[in-house]
C-alpha cells in the first residue's frame, strides 16, 4: 500500500503528468522510502510525497511548487533535502531492552 496518494503529491506540486504516471512515481519514492527501513518513522506520508515531488521536478520541468512550500520548495533538490532533514529528525535510536544493555 503506497504511503500516499496522487492528491496528496498534487497538495504541493503543480504538474501537468497524468495521474497514472504520479502514482508510478508515488511507487518510486515509496520502495527507496522502504528500502531505507523508513517506513516506521512518523511522517512517512509527508516524506512520501516529498520524494515523489522529487522525481517530478526533475520528469516535468515546467512543475511548481504550490500550498503551505511554494516560498520554500524551488526544484527537485529542495524537495529532496526537506525529506532527508524531516527523516534526520525523526529516526529513532534503537529500543535496547533491559537483558541487552552494556554494563
Amino acid at each position: 500500500m503506497p504511503y500516499c496518494v496522487c492528491s496528496d503529491v498534487r497538495k504541493i506540486i503543480d504538474t501537468d503528468l497524468e495521474d497514472e504516471s504520479v502514482t508510478e512515481l508515488i511507487v518510486q519514492a515509496d520502495s527507496e522510502i522502504s528500502g531505507r527501513g523508513l517506513s516506521s518513522i512518523k511522517s512517512v506520508k509527508l516524506v512520501s510525497m516529498l520524494l515523489t515531488a522529487s522525481i517530478i521536478a526533475l520528469r516535468d520541468p515546467k512543475s511548481r511548487s504550490i500550498g503551505e512550500f511554494v516560498e520554500t520548495l524551488r526544484g527537485p533538490e529542495d524537495y529532496r533535502k526537506l525529506a532527508e532533514d524531516i527523516i534526520a529528525r525523526e529516526q529513532a535510536i534503537p529500543f535496547i531492552a533491559k537483558s541487552e544493555e552494556i554494563e
